[in-house]
């Protein structure tokens, strides 16, 4: 309800929010046509380098926050989707050679451990498998604070998309659309979403 209630009822967003892609609304908020946006991590360097050389004013004074929690909400306070995913496999082939298995495995040990989580999170400013002390004293302000958003002062809702079918996802996008424009209610959508996970358990 209180998804409902920010997106169709608040009066927050535009009316047409629902019709607009990732670039559209980045391009809004660069040119000044709209306050906020609600976007991805994929789009915070395109507005990182726009920002930086043709607005540098609106590029120190954005700021990155989680969409408030309902008021009677006890638990997610301070949720994002952190959005990335991703794991790390050897071929079975590589076991016929002991020295490239053991290449290989070093090289996953080495993306997965605390080493490279200090020199994506110092260079790039990106968070590895594990928590490091990362050095964020070269990177400017608006770095540092999407940094301290996205792995310091809020917590990453994780993704399932791996494990639920398509079944689900199509019932559950489609339905939450419909939600999010006042067409049908919260409760409807979170019962067909139970019961198309449930048809998929079944199978």
């Amino acid at each position: 309800k209180e998804t409902q209630y920010l997106f169709h009822d608040s009066g927050l967003f535009n009316s047409d929010f629902n019709m607009k892609t990732n670039e559209d609304a980045r391009e809004l908020y660069i040119a000044g046509d709209c306050a906020a946006y609600i976007g991805g991590n994929w789009d915070i360097d395109y507005i990182k380098e726009t920002l930086k050389n043709e607005d540098p004013e609106k590029y120190a004074a954005t700021k990155f926050a989680v969409l408030p929690k309902a008021p009677d909400a006890t638990k997610y306070e301070k949720f994002q989707n952190i959005g990335l995913g991703y794991s790390i496999a050897i071929n079975a082939k590589v076991a016929e050679d002991p020295d490239k298995l053991a290449a290989c495995v070093d090289l996953a040990q080495y993306l997965t451990g605390p080493a490279f989580a200090e020199y994506v999170g110092k260079y790039y400013a990106l968070g590895g498998f594990c928590k490091a002390d990362v050095d964020l004293s070269s990177q400017d302000q608006f770095v540092q604070d999407f940094y301290n958003f996205s792995y310091v002062d809020t917590k990453g809702c994780e993704i399932y998309d791996s494990y639920v079918d398509g079944s689900v996802w199509s019932v559950l996008n489609t339905e939450m659309q419909e939600m999010v424009n006042g067409d049908i209610d919260p409760e409807k959508v979170a019962a067909d979403t139970q019961a198309a996970y449930e048809a998929y358990l079944g199978k």
